[in-house]
């Protein structure tokens, strides 16, 4: 029963040691298809924060052109995009430093939740 165990052979390798080693120590940067799902979830954050911070209407009286009340967007939905956001800065880093496939599927899932948010408010 031990000879079913027991190696018979050294494991048989494609390249000499130094070749392997030099060629899985270079730093490979992003990809073209990761730099943009990075940029795009990056300036999809930046909006969403700034898009807070809008006003969202205001109310006018026939008689005066001053709004006599303003609505945030923010305060409209009780600033819930801002959370979003940030999670969006957390998936799109979490695609840069590991290739994440779960959080590359969740950057459009998020996005999708927070047009879900935008349009059901009003």
């Amino acid at each position: 029963m031990v000879w079913i165990l027991r190696p018979r052979k050294r494991a048989q390798l494609s390249a000499t040691h130094p070749e392997a080693a030099i060629e899985y120590s270079r730093a490979q940067g992003p990809s073209g298809a990761v730099a943009a799902v990075l940029a795009s979830a990056l300036l999809g954050a930046l909006l969403l924060v700034v898009s807070q911070f809008t006003t969202l209407y205001q109310v006018h009286l026939a008689t005066s052109s001053s709004p006599i009340k303003t609505v945030a967007t923010g305060s409209n939905h009780a600033y819930s995009l801002i959370p979003i956001a940030l999670l969006a800065v957390v998936m799109a880093y979490a695609v840069l430093r590991q290739g994440s496939r779960p959080a590359l599927v969740a950057l459009p899932a998020m996005r999708l939740q927070g047009l879900y948010l935008a349009l059901a408010s009003y």
